[in-house]
């Protein structure tokens, strides 16, 4: 497989109104960079942290009874489709004295011809305070079709830093999904709607359009509450089965969970070795999603047992140290910002522990 950079434009309002934000960095005069752990190899997104409260929403659902049955998974003749697959993430760099400095950026590969297509969207640098969070926070709604809210109805300020990633990610999530026909399209996370920063029908446009051009769509769930109520674990469901197997949970599901959730839900395993993950599945018009989900695993590639195309997705919108460390001296640069020293009162009363 060979790896080629770029493949579209992105979006020219949104592009534009991020880069606005940007130059809202000339009215601040000074800067407390985060400090940044060189020696930490792995990089570190905070929506990794910020979005948990949504995942233990999105995710903790209880199963009825304990799934029996599952089924092997086998690789098929399906022909060819092409897969796209986004993700997005964030990372605070800094403060200064009216709020937030926050770097953003989107990924989306695209799979076909046994050839990778990646597009890299930033990083936007944003500057998010409590004078401009109600400005940011009702664009951002209208750009996804949703009513304007009340400054009392917007999350705190450390809050709204990763709903600001969550609507790009939905943003994209409806652009690209239509961006070709008869393919499939891979998201981070489950399919559930009427979350705490998603609304229903923001998911509802997304997998509409992706109908309405014969895609199918798979949220894959890397961490999942799911369980059932003698205790099992989602993740364990699968644990004695040693080779690509699955389970359809829509009918251990309580039907009131299960309404919120757009498409049907999957213990999969994808490979001998590999961990299982929850599936949801949105089908093409007049497949079911058990024929999506062999068409899928047939056709996508796989690495330690997880979509490659996710996982690309997941790597090229990461922030590395070095990342973070080249934003944080660009913003003082080109702003001509004064410098803080980062001071944690915890290192001073708790040290060395």
């Amino acid at each position: 497989m060979c790896m080629v950079m770029g493949f579209n434009v992105f979006d020219v309002r949104l592009e534009r109104f991020l880069k606005e934000l940007e130059e809202n960095l000339s009215d601040v005069k000074k800067f407390r960079p985060r400090y940044i752990e060189l020696k930490n190899f792995l990089p570190s997104n905070d929506s990794d942290v910020d979005k948990w409260e949504e995942i233990l929403e999105d995710e903790t659902l209880i199963l009825e009874k304990m799934p029996l049955n599952y089924r092997v998974l086998e690789k098929n003749s399906f022909g060819d489709a092409r897969i796209l697959a986004l993700d997005t993430s964030s990372f605070r760099i800094g403060e200064t004295e009216r709020g937030i400095v926050t770097a953003y950026r989107a990924s989306i590969v695209l799979f076909e011809e046994d050839k990778y297509r990646i597009t890299r969207f930033g990083p936007f640098i944003v500057n998010i305070s409590e004078e401009n969070k109600e400005y940011i926070y009702n664009y951002f709604r209208r750009l996804l079709g949703l009513e304007e809210v009340r400054v009392s109805d917007i999350p705190m300020l450390y809050k709204v830093v990763d709903r600001v990633r969550n609507f790009i990610e939905r943003y994209l999530q409806i652009l690209y999904s239509e961006y070709f026909k008869d393919g499939i399209i891979l998201w981070d996370g489950s399919l559930t709607s009427g979350t705490v920063d998603t609304p229903r029908r923001v998911i509802e446009s997304a997998l509409n359009r992706a109908e309405s051009h014969n895609n199918a769509v798979f949220g894959v769930s890397k961490i999942s509450h799911l369980r059932t109520r003698d205790g099992y674990r989602l993740i364990d469901l699968l644990s004695d089965v040693y080779y690509p197997s699955y389970i359809k949970l829509n009918k251990l599901i309580k039907e009131e969970v299960m309404a919120k959730i757009l498409g049907d839900v999957y213990a999969v395993r994808f490979s001998q070795h590999g961990f299982t993950f929850r599936v949801d599945i949105h089908p093409r018009n007049g497949f079911d999603s058990e024929y999506e989900l062999k068409r899928m695993f047939s056709i996508c590639p796989m690495f330690n047992g997880y979509p490659d195309p996710l996982r690309q997705a997941h790597i090229n919108c990461y922030f590395t140290s070095n990342e973070v460390l080249a934003l944080q001296s660009y913003v003082i640069e080109k702003y001509h910002l004064e410098v803080l020293d980062e001071f944690d009162v915890r290192k001073f009363i708790l040290y060395p522990y």
